[in-house]
């Protein structure tokens, strides 16, 4: 997926972090986009379900929480643990650095969308 071979320091990044920055955008963006399908979901929940408030409505919701965490985590988290422990460290902290950023810099965008319209 990435090349092994690397001669940058820490600081100026790894050769292949263009690869890198493109992956990360494609995570923070199947981030954005998943977490939309679940508000859309959680908004027309009514809906979609017919369902009292009680025990089955509130374990549900515990347990969309917890899909969702997971799926997050394997978006932002899990290709970075994979090539940290394959050895490629520097390439790891990018890669979840670069994600995280990207994420927030698109969440901050839609929040300076919403805003002014």
């Amino acid at each position: 997926m990435f090349n092994t071979q690397d001669s940058g320091s820490f600081f100026t990044g790894p050769k292949n972090h263009k690869k890198i920055l493109g992956h990360a955008a494609i995570h923070a963006t199947l981030a954005i986009l998943y977490v939309f399908s679940v508000a859309t979901l959680l908004f027309h929940s009514e809906i979609f379900f017919h369902m009292d408030p009680g025990v089955l409505s509130i374990a549900s919701v515990l347990l969309l929480l917890v899909i969702s965490v997971a799926v997050m985590g394997v978006l932002i988290f899990g290709l970075p643990l994979i090539l940290y422990i394959d050895g490629r460290k520097k390439e790891g902290v990018f890669m979840v650095t670069d994600t995280i950023l990207i994420l927030t810099l698109l969440t901050c965008a839609m929040f300076l969308t919403f805003t002014l319209a």
